[in-house]
């Protein structure tokens, strides 16, 4: 969730936050284990789409096969 609402605030830590329901600083702390679990950049603009269009439906599925 944290990617996903990343990548729809523009990386705006603070947006992301108040949609969460976090501080800030936890969604930067977040995402800094994100940039060292990934090989590539998830901030790069012509990845975001295909990434938020995966998460999107990633999530989705696992809230259909919890229920």
């Amino acid at each position: 969730m944290t990617l996903l609402e990343c990548m729809k605030h523009g990386f705006n830590a603070t947006g992301a936050a108040e949609v969460l329901c976090v501080h800030p600083q936890t969604v930067r702390y977040r995402l800094a284990q994100l940039h060292e679990m990934f090989d590539f950049d998830i901030e790069d603009p012509e990845i975001r789409l295909e990434m938020m269009l995966l998460l999107h439906t990633w999530i989705q599925r696992r809230g259909a096969a919890a229920s």
